[in-house]
């Protein structure tokens, strides 16, 4: 969760208002991962993705995270 607050929080501080009810709701269900290199590889993704400034391979990353 750190990891997604520190990409919000480059948003500005308006997307943390929006993003802390949501989140709330996501760390009710997570835990779908079977160990933490899953997990990892998952996030190495999403933030290859914001390092390449591809904002569409950024997208499909988080949207296969956060199902």
């Amino acid at each position: 969760m750190a990891f997604r607050r520190l990409l919000v929080e480059s948003s500005g501080p308006d997307a943390v208002e929006l993003w802390l009810p949501i989140v709330m709701r996501m760390w009710l269900h997570y835990g779908r991962h079977g160990d933490l290199m899953e997990s990892y590889r998952e996030h190495a993704m999403i933030l290859q993705a914001v390092r390449d400034r591809d904002p569409v391979a950024a997208a499909a990353a988080l949207e296969r995270n956060i199902q």
